[in-house]
């Protein structure tokens, strides 16, 4: 059985540590990253980076059109 575990990326560290020492080791998850307009600062940002992150989820906000109409990210994000 796989489950997914969504993590914002402002959420606390320490929770989602806790959530991981603390879940079943013979239960397999992927872990979904989603990704808001309140970024954290880049530090609290990075620390993401080496967790095995199955899947990033983007907030319809972060997008704007371009001058072609086409969406693209903000350029904060």
């Amino acid at each position: 059985v796989c489950r997914a575990i969504l993590i914002k990326a402002d959420s606390s560290w320490e929770d989602y540590i806790y959530l991981r020492k603390n879940i079943n080791k013979n239960v397999y998850y992927d872990l979904m990253l989603q990704v808001t307009g309140n970024l954290p600062s880049e530090d609290k940002f990075n620390r993401w980076l080496p967790e095995r992150i199955h899947y990033i989820v983007l907030s319809t906000d972060l997008f704007t059109t371009n001058n072609k109409g086409f969406p693209v990210l903000t350029h904060k994000h």
